[in-house]
């Protein structure tokens, strides 16, 4: 079976319109578990923060002095997000692996399809060793440049420029090619609930074209609503942000009020209503960019991969749209199409002489 590049595109937009429900569960988990933890973090953090602050020497002081203070300051708040990654990184497994499994298992629903179990352990593997060959992949490909470059160093204008260009440009469609080709892995391994680094390979074989037109639409349409949710965003925050600036421009060269003002807004205990609506719209357009981004790759997965049942999904039709009524048994003819021979129903007499 083959997938519609455009259909297989708006996977995400279909997936929000059939899963209102779920995706509103998953909007409000990132948003409790998620900035919850954040400000849980920067509460555990506002004394040290507060104290770093303090420390900024007056405008025009002694710049060494400011440079220290400045290091302490964002060293307090690299205490906050460097736990708040990682917490944030597993929560990200287990909200995708829920919106995987409204596609490929829809029957196993339940509190928006949230798990914790082998399936969000394997998808967290499974990245942590992509993660891995990828870096080992561009080490590889920088190496590969640069080699490039020192032997183009022997060659005159204009085949110097052209040389290094044509390595660039190399590097940078290799590397599209490769995306392309492993970017099935991840539904792979939460469909077929082992581990698929390279399977994604055999998947996509001849089918990069393809492929990569629904890499694009979806990075298209992602940009629409991420921009979209931006917009709203910066409306909600043109208050907070002009007294934010009001401050800058009044005391120009303090970074002890500016960052005392910043400090304030951030403060869970004394959110404003602006900041609280940020969050939650901060949160929601999250949670759409993700469903927007991941789904396609999923429906792809299940399009080429998954032959609809008896019963089922039949082709060009996403697995979680319901399937069409059985067609009865005609009880004249078995599974075959023959005639049953023990059924009188055909040739009988009717008693009327046809």
């Amino acid at each position: 079976m083959e997938f519609s590049v455009t259909e297989a595109s708006l996977a995400g937009f279909r997936l929000i319109g059939r899963r209102p429900v779920s995706a509103l569960v998953w909007a409000l988990a990132w948003i409790v578990l998620g900035y919850g933890a954040m400000g849980l973090l920067l509460l555990w953090a506002a004394p040290q923060l507060s104290e770093a602050v303090h420390a900024f020497p007056q405008p025009g002081g002694d710049p060494e002095a400011m440079g220290l203070a400045m290091m302490q300051f964002y060293g307090g708040f690299l205490r906050v997000f460097w736990p708040w990654g990682l917490w944030a990184w597993i929560l990200i497994t287990v909200l995708q692996a829920a919106l995987y499994r409204a596609i490929l298992e829809p029957k196993n629903s339940g509190f928006g399809y949230l798990r914790l179990g082998g399936d969000e352990l394997r998808l967290a593997l499974l990245q942590v060793i992509l993660g891995i060959l990828f870096v080992v992949y561009i080490i590889a490909v920088c190496v590969a440049c640069g080699a490039v470059f020192l032997a183009a160093r022997q060659l005159a204008q204009p085949w110097l420029g052209l040389a290094d260009a044509a390595a660039v440009i190399v590097a940078f469609c290799l590397t599209i090619y490769v995306v392309v080709r492993l970017m099935l892995a991840q539904p792979m391994t939460f469909a077929r609930k082992r581990l698929q680094i390279f399977d994604s390979w055999g998947v996509t074989r001849g089918r990069f074209w393809p492929l990569l037109g629904v890499l694009v639409l979806t990075m298209i349409f992602a940009a629409v609503v991420g921009f979209a949710f931006a917009l709203i965003r910066n409306t909600v925050m043109i208050g907070p942000m002009q007294d934010m600036m009001r401050d800058a421009f009044t005391h120009p060269g303090d970074p002890t009020r500016m960052f005392s003002r910043m400090l304030e807004l951030m403060n869970p205990r004394t959110l404003s209503p602006a900041i609280v609506a940020l969050l939650l719209l901060q949160g929601l357009g999250d949670t759409l960019t993700r469903i927007v981004t991941l789904s396609p790759f999923a429906e792809c997965y299940r399009v080429l991969t998954a032959p609809p049942e008896p019963g089922g999904p039949v082709e060009g039709m996403s697995v979680y749209e319901p399937a069409p009524a059985p067609v009865p048994d005609d009880p004249g003819h078995d599974d075959h199409g023959h005639a049953d021979p023990h059924d009188d129903s055909h040739g009988r007499d009717d008693g009327h002489g046809h």
